[in-house]
């Protein structure tokens, strides 16, 4: 007779006995994660799911868990029709799940079907890894390139990033070794890094990649809401206050349109206008600007005038979000941020990477900071899971082209290239020479300002990154997108 009344969820759980031998430890570097040795999918017809169901009850020995990481896994398609199937399975006088596709006479508990799902999850996650790898292998004879390599040994495969104003799982950190698009949660941390330095924070701030998609929410909905009185547009109007009432010289902030390309809108307060940069050289779109122009119509009594934020030229699919970053670092410390070239990006983007690890291997030695209104987690809007507290802001060494080099080409609105004109070509290139030096982030704080610059070539593996990682900067008001979000929610 079967137990009915036990729980179909708790039948699904792995013993805690068992994970420590079927699955990899969580504490375990990416570089030995890569080692793990996972199942693979079975290329076999799929047999019908009945056969997968068995009456007889699994083993009481565990001796079968060795070779559990060697069989083949059923097809995706498969496991999740396993999966929608257990409970009427059960019903039916199923104790047991068989590796029908293998062919292997033996039953298991079943959590096995939760070992097949997680090992799926696993392999997305090498395969992930691998592909840097493979990036990084191509270009290996770039300094910049080794660090990051040599930061898989040390860096824990699981968990989410600390030490940000957002975070990602920490395998999201691979696409900085690669030629893939950019997430909202990979530039909100580029952009943590660059106006992290104390010097900066203290004259410039920034809002997240979430910031637009609210206000242009909140734009949509002006008919229904009164700006002034609606709670939703509280953290709207704590923004700009900071800027008008002159806490802040110039509010950067990342803009995500048509659903694939990054852009970049500054409002400059000094000179009352707002800043408008695009890679490929488009206007703003009508409904931003509109969005935008409400928003500010509130705060200021006289509107701002738009001009052409200084951007590169992107001749790519995918360096975007590099560019957009880029030119907002370049407005507020043009210096040590020029403008980069197209053959600079996919090192610039192992730049950031490197700094965000090593900030985050530092803050995960940390105690944890409570969260305050300043540093309070962020909730992506495409997700429900609540962010990590965040610990501190963060500060970064990056590319500099040196005066001898050719700057990019900027922008000015006259040369307009549709995406259409892009292909859309993920396949890696010949090795980018970064022909840039690094910059001390301290370096305006040294009364010898004739000291020598400090070239990537000659810092061992991670000085450079532990060097750079020096100031905290706690910032004053509460980011939009974590207000907007409790007010919904409370």
């Amino acid at each position: 007779m079967v137990d009915t009344k036990a729980s179909d969820d708790a039948i699904l759980i792995i013993p805690v006995s068992v994970q420590s031998i079927i699955l990899p430890d969580q504490n375990l570097s990416v570089s030995s994660f890569l080692e793990f040795p996972l199942p693979s999918a079975s290329i076999t017809t799929a047999p019908p799911l009945r056969e997968y169901f068995d009456t007889d009850p699994p083993p009481e020995d565990t001796s079968y868990l060795d070779y559990l990481r060697t069989q083949p896994l059923p097809q995706l398609a498969v496991l999740h029709q396993l999966l929608e199937g257990v409970q009427r399975a059960r019903l039916d006088g199923s104790r047991s799940i068989v590796y029908a596709h293998a062919d292997i006479n033996q039953s298991f508990p079943f959590w096995i079907l939760t070992f097949w799902r997680q090992a799926y999850t696993l392999l997305d996650i090498q395969n992930k890894w691998r592909q840097a790898e493979a990036f990084l292998t191509k270009r290996q004879s770039n300094p910049v390139a080794s660090t990051f390599h040599l930061a898989l040994s040390r860096l824990s495969w699981s968990g989410s990033t600390k030490g940000f104003c957002d975070w990602s799982p920490i395998h999201d950190l691979a696409d900085f070794a690669s030629q893939k698009w950019l997430t909202d949660t990979n530039l909100n941390m580029m952009l943590d890094i660059v106006y992290g330095d104390k010097d900066v924070a203290s004259k410039h701030t920034f809002e997240t990649a979430y910031f637009v998609p609210l206000l242009l929410l909140a734009h949509d909905e002006r008919a229904k809401k009164d700006y002034l009185t609606s709670r939703e547009a509280k953290p709207f109007c704590s923004a700009a206050e900071q800027l008008f009432k002159g806490h802040y010289k110039s509010l950067g902030i990342p803009c995500h349109i048509h659903k694939n390309h990054w852009t970049a809108v500054l409002i400059n307060v000094e000179d009352q206008k707002v800043l408008y940069g695009d890679s490929f050289g488009a206007a703003i779109p009508n409904n931003l600007k509109a969005a935008i122009d409400w928003w500010l119509s509130h705060h200021s009594p006289t509107p701002l005038t738009w001009d052409d934020l200084q951007i590169s030229c992107q001749e790519d699919t995918h360096s975007c979000g590099v560019l957009a970053v880029n030119a907002l670092a370049h407005f507020i410390q043009p210096t040590k941020f020029p403008l980069l070239s197209s053959s600079d990006t996919d090192i610039a983007r192992l730049h950031y990477g490197n700094a965000i690890i090593e900030h985050h291997v530092m803050s995960s030695q940390l105690p944890s900071l409570p969260p305050t209104s300043a540093s309070a987690s962020i909730t992506p809007l495409s997700s429900t899971i609540p962010s990590p507290p965040v610990s501190a802001s963060v500060v970064s060494v990056l590319p500099t082209i040196l005066p001898h080099e050719s700057v990019a080409p900027i922008f000015k609105l006259k040369k307009k290239r549709s995406h259409a004109d892009m292909l859309d070509d993920d396949s890696d290139t010949a090795e980018p020479q970064f022909r840039g030096q690094l910059v001390d982030i301290e370096l305006k704080k040294r009364k010898n300002t004739n000291a020598p610059t400090t070239f990537i070539s000659d810092i061992p593996d991670f000085d450079f990154l532990s060097q750079a990682i020096k100031s905290r900067d706690s910032r004053t008001f509460e980011n939009p997108c974590t207000a907007v979000t409790r007010f919904m929610t409370s």
